[in-house]
């Protein structure tokens, strides 16, 4: 089973329809990170370039969390991952830390988001020193695309539901070059994503932005 842990923006999130408080108002962005431990913070940087993808989304979300200037940059690094959850915990811990600097990565993973499922066969062979082996042809069973393709719609869901709110708490603060393309692809979203709670989200937040 695959953990999936996506920045969740704290309880205490601006209610639907209320105006953003301005970031010296909510704390942001933090001087100090919430943990002081030297340790603990080398574990999380560590973390945040194990060759485990899981490793390194689970610690963008942590590193979102315990902000200050170190996490910051760290967070920045991880919005080049290769693995779109690292992406996505990266770009929304930046948000929660008041930080635009996700912005494009918000927008990139929106987009791509409205693509559909797609197996890859190749994420199936079996791992060797060096790599996959190219010489094995893997024919998948019905089964394991039922899974992978519900995993998928599980993540994505995620992905779009955080990076939404994401948007709507740093809207004051993004320029007009990416909200002119935000609003576009929320649009999008609202007529063509897969999951009508993600296409109410996203109309809900079609109106709040226009």
């Amino acid at each position: 089973e695959t953990a999936i842990a996506l920045c969740c923006h704290n309880p205490a999130a601006v209610a639907a329809g209320q105006p953003i408080p301005p970031l010296s108002e909510r704390g942001l962005p933090r001087t100090d990170p919430t943990i002081s431990d030297p340790a603990v913070l080398e574990q999380l940087r560590r973390a945040a370039q194990d060759p485990d993808a899981v490793v390194r989304h689970l610690a963008g979300y942590t590193l979102g969390n315990v902000g200050g200037p170190d996490a910051v940059e760290q967070l920045r690094v991880m919005l080049s991952d290769g693995n779109r959850m690292a992406q996505a915990n990266a770009a929304n811990g930046l948000a929660r830390n008041g930080s635009v600097d996700g912005v494009p990565t918000l927008i990139q993973l929106l987009t791509t988001s409205l693509k559909p499922f797609q197996f890859d066969p190749d994420s199936m062979l079996p791992k060797i020193e060096g790599g996959l082996d190219p010489s094995q042809k893997y024919e998948p069973t019905s089964e394991e695309i039922r899974q992978a393709e519900a995993k998928f719609h599980i993540e994505e869901s995620q992905i779009a539901r955080n990076c939404l709110k994401a948007v709507e708490e740093l809207w004051p603060q993004i320029g007009a070059d990416e909200r002119t393309e935000l609003r576009s692809v929320i649009g999008q979203m609202k007529d063509e994503f897969f999951s009508p709670n993600v296409r109410q989200q996203a109309g809900e937040l079609l109106k709040s932005i226009e």
